[in-house]
């Protein structure tokens, strides 16, 4: 069982999410903050978060991360944060089991209110 108020970002620029971060924190969530997604399977495995976001980067396993997240915690919410406008790299993310992909650029406001739609899902 997950803590549901709890958060996982993998971010790959320490700058990009500070400003979500905080307003996700300034809703009551508990935010953990990783650079690479070995570290994030490891607290996913360790500290049981309610959702993981990952940051999208060229040349990352993002893909990969997610098919293997998935096959660990069925129950785990996963969110892609991606600038990729290109609707099979989309495709291709939530066929390896994320539950949403969300757009770069993105106001906090928006990203808060899809991070809390995404833990209603059942």
């Amino acid at each position: 069982m997950s803590n549901s108020s709890s958060l996982l970002l993998v971010e790959r620029d320490s700058n990009g999410l500070n400003e979500l971060s905080a307003f996700l924190r300034g809703e009551g969530f508990q935010v953990d903050i990783t650079h690479n997604n070995t570290e994030a399977i490891k607290i996913i495995e360790s500290q049981n978060p309610a959702a993981v976001i990952l940051d999208s980067a060229p040349g990352t396993d993002d893909l990969d991360a997610i098919h293997y997240i998935r096959s660990l915690r069925s129950d785990l919410r996963i969110a892609l944060l991606s600038a990729s406008k290109q609707d099979d790299f989309e495709m291709r993310v939530f066929d390896c089991g994320a539950d949403d992909f969300i757009r770069k650029p993105i106001s906090p406001q928006l990203f808060v209110r899809k991070i809390k739609a995404l833990l209603r899902r059942n």
